[in-house]
């Protein structure tokens, strides 16, 4: 019998992309899975869970950012 933690993990896992291969940048997946959360985020109608996921991808970007001008 499934329990609720594996159903969810299960629910949860993003299909594979491009920046979840074993030689792409950490902070792409991150990027990906974050975008994707954001999603979900949008569905739940949380406000406060809703900026906290946009503060998430804002940082990322600027790390991108950061990484671009290297």
């Amino acid at each position: 019998m499934p329990t609720a933690s594996s159903d969810l993990s299960r629910r949860a896992a993003p299909d594979q992309g491009p920046a979840d291969l074993p030689d792409s940048p950490p902070i792409e997946g991150a990027v990906d899975q974050t975008i994707h959360l954001r999603e979900t985020v949008v569905r739940i109608a949380d406000p406060f869970l809703l900026t906290l996921t946009d503060m998430l991808l804002f940082k990322l970007g600027r790390h991108l950012a950061r990484r671009e001008t290297e």
